[in-house]
């Protein structure tokens, strides 16, 4: 049980692989590794009961796709979770990445440890690089479970730090009382948005009736000045309308990912509509 509040789950901490040499799995799982701030066993253990209930499902041969992937750890635990909370075996796994480094990383470990740690899982196509908010290239209702692992927040979108000359701090954005002010209203908006390409790029590439799920959530800038800015939990039933998301109004479920830190993320369960 970790209860570090100081740790930084985002800090750029990660490891570099090698192209030559095998994976030393017992030695990669206890690194602290892709942006966490915990090693892969650590995380695994947080992430066990949302990821055994939710991603539930899923049956031996799916496919599953991850939005944003890192270095494929996130779809190497989910794969590695669900052969031994629900015998799940021989998934199909896809995933895209925007940071180059990452991509050679995730082909390197998914390639060489999927499928002993994951019950047979494997690649369905190489881990290529792409932006999360544009998958064009990607058919409609394709996958059986479509997720991302975390939506990489859009720093300072009004560009207030040219005009500031420095970097921007929480009070730029917010009153004393936790309150937005005007810019804060204005980077909300933005974020907002960001966040709502993201989600319905993966509701339209996820089959009808299958789950989206989308983890680590961040709460609003002003909700939370030790995390980058995010939504809140009220936002998502309201941008199901807003945004035009074919989803089942009446499957969200939430639930806190960090219920002991001073970060509140949570991790949020979505269901596709069913068609006519």
């Amino acid at each position: 049980d970790d209860d570090d509040d100081d740790e930084d789950e985002d800090d750029d901490n990660t490891t570099t692989i090698s192209t030559t040499e095998p994976i030393d799995v017992e030695k990669l799982k206890s690194t602290v590794f892709d942006g966490w701030g915990h090693s892969y066993n650590e995380f695994r253990k947080i992430l066990y009961h949302w990821k055994s209930t939710y991603f539930s499902s899923l049956k031996s041969g799916d496919t599953i796709f991850e939005s944003g992937c890192g270095s494929g750890l996130n779809l190497l635990m989910t794969a590695d979770i669900l052969k031994e909370s629900a015998n799940v075996h021989n998934l199909k796994v896809y995933g895209i990445e925007y940071v180059t480094e990452s991509v050679v990383d995730a082909n390197i470990i998914l390639g060489q440890v999927l499928a002993v740690t994951g019950g047979g899982a494997e690649l369905g196509a190489p881990i290529c690089r792409g932006d999360a908010t544009d998958l064009f290239y990607i058919p409609s209702d394709l996958f059986d479970l479509s997720y991302t692992g975390y939506i990489d927040p859009i720093y300072d979108p009004l560009n207030l730090h040219i005009k500031l000359g420095r970097d921007v701090e929480w009070e730029d954005f917010c009153h004393e009382d936790g309150t937005p002010n005007k810019n804060g209203k204005l980077d909300q908006e933005l974020v907002e948005n960001w966040y709502a390409k993201w989600v319905g790029e993966l509701v339209r590439i996820t089959k009808p009736g299958k789950p989206i799920v989308i983890e680590q959530v961040s709460r609003p800038t002003c909700d939370d000045e030790f995390d980058w800015g995010g939504v809140s939990k009220d936002w998502w039933d309201g941008a199901i309308g807003t945004y035009g998301w074919d989803v089942d109004g009446d499957s969200i479920a939430i639930e806190n990912l960090y219920p002991h830190r001073k970060r509140l993320r949570y991790n949020v369960y979505l269901v596709k509509n069913e068609k006519n």
